[in-house]
């Protein structure tokens, strides 16, 4: 039922969100770590395009302060929001909307924001500042995911058969019930792309979605 994304055939949108180019890349084909595609256009988007790679800034007085505030800030909209899909894919414990610290999920966290901190003035300066921490949210839970042994045989087939960035929808909101608009702020990209990921997978991946064939499903009751 996957071939036709795997081999190509099927093609998606792409387009611009606040500036950022939104891919799209073969199934099973990783994006590289600055989030250009790696393979011709194809079936699977790739995670926001982005710059070169980020280096620490030197801010003045005031912009630090500022920078600061502002950084405060996006940490306390986000944080809970990033811990529930670290969570949900370290962990195979019920993912409730009131998040508490600790462990592997928490370190990821932790360690993205720590590292979005050292270049927050020139994240702010990029055309998508969310896709930019999104992207580093991602590697840091991957790492985690890497050194532990898999909790859940549906996440490891998902992110398996998709690109990272696809495979980050159908978790955020087949997983964690995030409607489309919030789970396109979060990853930093568009909401018609994420309505299309999400009608490809349960079009061409029903048993991971729908918990059919026998696999269990990403969708929580």
């Amino acid at each position: 039922m996957i071939e036709p994304i795997r081999r190509g055939l099927l093609q998606l949108p792409s387009g611009q969100f606040h500036g950022t180019s939104f891919n799209i890349v073969p199934a099973g084909i990783p994006d590289d770590p600055g989030g250009r595609a790696a393979a011709p256009p194809s079936a699977v988007p790739a995670a926001p395009q982005s710059g070169p790679p980020l280096r620490r800034s030197v801010p003045t007085k005031g912009s630090a302060a500022a920078a600061d505030i502002g950084f405060a800030a996006f940490v306390e909209r986000n944080r809970p929001r990033y811990l529930r899909y670290a969570k949900a894919r370290l962990s195979r414990e019920e993912i409730s909307p009131v998040t508490v610290d600790g462990g592997p999920a928490s370190a990821a966290v932790s360690t993205a924001l720590a590292s979005t901190r050292e270049s927050w003035g020139l994240i702010l300066s990029r055309p998508c500042p969310a896709a930019e921490v999104w992207q580093e949210l991602r590697l840091r839970v991957s790492q985690e995911a890497g050194r532990a042994a898999p909790k859940d045989p549906a996440l490891t087939e998902l992110y398996r058969q998709l690109s990272d960035g696809f495979a980050d929808i159908v978790v955020l909101c087949c997983r964690l019930g995030f409607d489309i608009e919030e789970a396109a702020e979060l990853m930093g990209t568009e909401a018609p792309a994420v309505h299309t990921a999400l009608a490809v997978v349960r079009r061409r991946l029903p048993h991971l979605v729908e918990g059919s064939g026998g696999e269990a499903p990403l969708t929580r009751p």
